[in-house]
């Protein structure tokens, strides 16, 4: 119940400032991410040959705010995704991620760095697949997201650049156990390719 009152919380707070934003000269940035996600060692077990820690992941990321804003609202969707077998078992982890939050951007001539942070909300699966029959297990979680990086301006309107990202969020599937919590978020570094309006 607390995980649902942060998320709706912060959902509500979003669409309440981007109503601002649009009704003062709206700008704005959406941009795909392409990149991986390195997990903790949550996700991998040596021992076993499993190893799900480092996976490829891509998003979609959204700013906006209204002229003269000292920082804009940040909405991002990202997704990762790996496979591993072990002794005959087909298992796939994943992940997707709703970070939530604010982002600031600086001008310096052709050159856009910017750095963010907020809520995430992660949800974290593992499938095991074998001869037929298959098994999952998932949970949500709510913790924190900050990132940083720079875009480069090509044209008018089109971004090229790259970020780094490291969220954190806690999820107990029931694989784990009925005590053991799995780190869902994780370090992120990928490419950006944007495109800008308003500005």
């Amino acid at each position: 119940m607390k995980r649902r009152a942060v998320v709706w919380g912060a959902l509500v707070l979003a669409a309440a400032t981007c109503a601002g934003a649009w009704a003062a000269e709206p700008q704005g940035d959406f941009s795909l991410l392409l990149g991986e996600k390195a997990l903790s060692g949550d996700w991998k077990e040596p021992s076993l040959g499993i190893d799900l820690s480092r996976q490829p992941e891509v998003g979609v990321s959204f700013s906006w705010s209204g002229r003269g804003w000292p920082v804009a609202l940040a909405a991002d969707l990202l997704a990762s995704r790996d496979t591993s077998t072990a002794m005959g078992v087909k298992l796939e982890g994943s992940t997707v991620e709703l970070d939530l939050g604010v982002r600031k951007y600086w001008q310096r001539g052709n050159a856009r760095p910017f750095v963010g942070g907020g809520v995430a909300v992660v949800r974290g699966e593992i499938k095991a697949s074998a001869f037929g029959f298959s098994a999952s297990s998932d949970d949500t979680g709510v913790g924190g997201w900050l990132d940083a990086g720079v875009l480069w301006r090509l044209g008018s309107r089109i971004d090229l650049g790259f970020e780094g990202r490291y969220s954190q969020a806690r999820i107990r599937p029931e694989s784990s156990g009925p005590t053991s919590d799995v780190e869902a978020g994780g370090w992120h570094l990928g490419l950006v390719v944007g495109y800008a309006w308003g500005k």
